[in-house]
């Protein structure tokens, strides 16, 4: 097979299921499509209705009614593209299996849907907050949406290279969708999402800011509540990183990919 021919034969079916993933999953339900509207919507207005009241908005000198909930929703706009990725491509093998048993499809980039249908979702999301923003004018100045993209990209590379690795091991180990379960959780409060990341002392803050998802998250308060450019290196950093895992990954997936079609 010609490597042209390959390309295509991985665009066909990458927007396969892409289309099955937001179209098709949808085309039974009454609501349809505008599911994917309606549930970042829900969580949106629910936090920003709670916390707006009950939490007294104080983060770093900010003050205001929606401080808070800004602060929140902001971080878990990111978080839920991070989760989203690690939670869908560390089992995609397992929930493919029928396909890939019945088809010769190039395993290796079967989960490339996923990040796509993730960053759907993450502008979907964003899309709704930005307008919400927009009513209360807290929106940030145009210049500061420049970075949003550069901030994504280094945080779905490492969150899909990360995957790939345990998307093999969940074929080999059954315990390892409720190993990531339960990392996840872990991960999510050792990241500044609900709480300030300055009320913590300086040692353990150290500590926190290894977690390469301490810095999408910080970088979207950064731009949303704050209203201030991102720091650029710790992007770089993340991006460099991610592609040496993403190559791990790669030559990892070759050394086993006979032995994970024979147990799948």
């Amino acid at each position: 097979m010609t490597r042209q021919k390959y390309a295509k034969r991985i665009f066909s079916l990458t927007s396969l299921f892409v289309r099955q993933e937001l179209i098709d999953k949808h085309g039974a339900d009454i609501l349809g499509l505008f599911w994917l509207i309606l549930q970042p919507l829900a969580y949106i207005v629910v936090y920003t209705l709670v916390f707006s009241n009950i939490m007294s908005a104080k983060l770093g000198g900010f003050a205001g009614v929606y401080s808070y909930s800004i602060y929140l929703v902001s971080g878990l706009l990111m978080w839920q593209l991070v989760f989203g990725i690690i939670n869908s491509v560390s089992g995609v093998y397992i929930s493919k299996a029928s396909l890939i048993r019945k088809t010769p499809v190039p395993l290796f980039f079967v989960p490339l849907y996923l990040p796509i249908v993730e960053t759907i979702y993450f502008f979907i999301s964003l899309t709704i907050f930005l307008l919400f923003l927009l009513f209360v004018d807290k929106l940030p100045s145009k210049e500061l949406f420049l970075f949003i993209p550069l901030i994504i990209f280094p945080q779905l590379f490492i969150a899909y290279s990360i995957s790939l690795f345990l998307s093999v091991f969940s074929v080999f180990i059954s315990d390892t969708q409720k190993i990531i379960a339960l990392f996840m959780q872990l991960l999510f409060w050792a990241t500044p999402i609900v709480y300030p990341a300055t009320i913590l002392p300086p040692y353990l803050l150290s500590i926190i800011e290894l977690n390469p998802f301490f810095w999408g998250v910080s970088a979207m308060h950064d731009i949303f509540l704050f209203s201030r450019q991102p720091p650029l290196m710790p992007i770089l950093y993340i991006t460099i990183i991610s592609s040496l895992i993403y190559l791990l990954a790669y030559l990892f997936f070759k050394k086993r990919e006979r032995e994970l079609r024979d147990l799948l």
